[in-house]
């Protein structure tokens, strides 16, 4: 038993190998942490033979004119509540 823990404690290469698989993790957890925060979600690249060498292209997967629309509605609305006599 003193073996084991004369290694974890004492062996030098622990002192390499705790420290990267702890980056590791952290690194894993804060990816997911961001995707679940900001709606994320992976992004499907299709390999598409371009003839202008564009190479890989990604579709991304929430529709950018409803979010413009979305934000403009918001921004007309906030206009239409401040032009409002109190």
């Amino acid at each position: 038993m003193i073996q084991i823990w004369m290694f974890v404690f004492l062996h030098p290469l622990t002192l390499f190998i705790l420290p990267t698989v702890v980056c590791i993790y952290a690194i894993i957890d804060e990816e997911k942490r961001a995707r679940s925060q900001y709606n994320l979600s992976k992004t499907k690249t299709l390999r598409v033979s371009d003839s202008i060498g564009h190479g890989v292209r990604h579709i991304s997967s929430w529709n950018v004119e409803q979010r413009v629309e979305e934000y403009l509605d918001m921004l007309e609305d906030k206009k239409k509540k401040q032009n409002l006599p109190n």
